[in-house]
Order: C-alpha cells, then sequence, then structure tokens
C-alpha cells in the first residue's frame, strides 16, 4: 500500500512525541543558564568595571527573557508544526509556522538512518532519527524509541527490497 505524497508545505500524518516539548524546554534553560555561567565566570576573571554593569542589568534579564519566551511560546509552537510522514517508499518532514519548511526524501535515496539518543534524550525516554543522503542529512525527532525503530526498519527494508530488486 502507497501514501500519497503531500503537497510541499502540507503537514504530516504524524506528529513528535508529546515529551519533545518538555525536552526542549530543558534545553533551553540548560543553554541560557551555561550562557550566564559563562558570563559570570568572564565577570569574575576579567573583573572590568563595564562588566559588572552589562552583565547582570543587560544580559541576564535579556537571557532569561529568551528562555522564557522559549519555554513559555516557541517551543510550544515548533511542536504544534513539526510532523512527518514515513512511508516505504518517502519520508516527508515539515515544520515550521511562519517560515514553512518541508522536506521529501525518497527512501531509495536515504544511505543510512541512525538513531541519536543523547543523555538528556535518553533520561525522557526519547530518540531522535537521523537520514543521510547524498547531499544532506534531515531527521525526525524526538521520538519515543519504539516509533524511532519502526521508522528506521521500514526505511532500511525498503532499500533493501530495492537493493535486491535493482
Amino acid at each position: 500500500m502507497s501514501a500519497e505524497l503531500p503537497a510541499a508545505g502540507d503537514p504530516g500524518a504524524e506528529r513528535l512525541a508529546d515529551a519533545a516539548v518538555r525536552y526542549w524546554n530543558i534545553r533551553s534553560v540548560i543553554g541560557g543558564a551555561s550562557f550566564l555561567a559563562a558570563c559570570a565566570g568572564a565577570v569574575l576573571i576579567f573583573r572590568a568595571e563595564w562588566m559588572l554593569f552589562w552583565g547582570p542589568w543587560v544580559v541576564a534579564p535579556v537571557v532569561v527573557l529568551s528562555v522564557l519566551l522559549d519555554v513559555l511560546m516557541l517551543n510550544r509552537v515548533q511542536f504544534r508544526s513539526y510532523s512527518f510522514t514515513v512511508t516505504p517508499e518517502f519520508v516527508y518532514v515539515a515544520r515550521g509556522r511562519l517560515f514553512r519548511r518541508s522536506a521529501t526524501i525518497p527512501t531509495a535515496q536515504i544511505l543510512n538512518v541512525e538513531t541519536v539518543q543523547g543523555p538528556l534524550l535518553a533520561s525522557m525516554g526519547l530518540v531522535t532519527v537521523r537520514f543521510t543522503c547524498l547531499l544532506d542529512v534531515d531527521g525526525v525527532g524526538p521520538l519515543t524509541a519504539d516509533r524511532a525503530e519502526r521508522i528506521r526498519r521500514a526505511v532500511l527494508d525498503r532499500r533493501a527490497d530495492s537493493e535486491v530488486a535493482g
């Protein structure tokens, strides 16, 4: 059974794991905290007078506000606008609300399917799937491990079928 290829920009048939928003929120907080720690370290090391003003009164509030914007709004918008479809014939990924980006990769052009799971993804039971082609690498995720494995199997099985037939 062959699924119909979505038109460019149309949403895909599947969504990310619900925990994807929590994962992105944690990454935003870790990134903001790391940046603030690096700034504090620079202030302590260099002790420049201008840093003592700009650091706590300008940089820190801007970083905190940007992390709050990410956590309260942008990550949720990203989650709602991210979808994908995986069939034996193609992988279709659509993302973005204001600037819509969609990619269709025929499975015959996919050279490798890789699952990626760092410590944060592992602690949340999530995995990211990356597809390697000749000119580009695109991915889907975060997903649950069983969904990632189903996608990986579907693409690799189709690839094996086309190599045997060819």
